[in-house]
């Protein structure tokens, strides 16, 4: 059974958005079937593994209601405003998570359409911006 890609694999396989410094823009949240948002993070800044903005991520950083029930195992840190933020969460605990609100419906809104890093590395270049590049995976 093959798996069609959605928002959530995008993220984790490194897409994102150039910002005007060459960095990565903070991600569109993941919108689930029953309207819950999460915001999914991968990049040098985030609590996430690989520690790079280019994805293969297997450790993620997310944000959320917190009405939400996750494990008790995820590291949490309220953000004060009714979010709590959960770094370093495993893939698969976010795709069930995810699951369990009905799967993926798409990205909730952002300040751009992600691209894959190779894309968003010509995106940064034609705008006669260097990509902050912080891994040797990325050759």
């Amino acid at each position: 059974m093959s798996h069609k890609k959605d928002a959530l694999d995008m993220i984790i396989e490194g897409y994102g958005v150039c910002t005007r410094d060459g960095g990565k823009e903070i991600l569109p949240a993941i919108e689930c079937q029953d309207g819950t948002v999460i915001s999914v993070q991968g990049s040098y800044y985030s609590y996430c593994e690989p520690k790079d903005n280019m994805g293969q991520y297997y450790l993620l950083d997310i944000a959320m209601s917190d009405e939400i029930k996750v494990p008790s195992s995820w590291k949490r840190e309220d953000l004060g405003d009714g979010r709590t933020n959960y770094g370093f969460v495993p893939v698969g605990d976010l795709r069930r998570l995810v699951e369990i609100h009905g799967g993926v419906k798409g990205f909730w809104k952002g300040s751009g359409n992600p691209v894959p890093c190779r894309k968003w590395e010509e995106d940064c270049r034609s705008r006669g911006i260097k990509p902050r590049i912080y891994s040797d995976r990325y050759l």
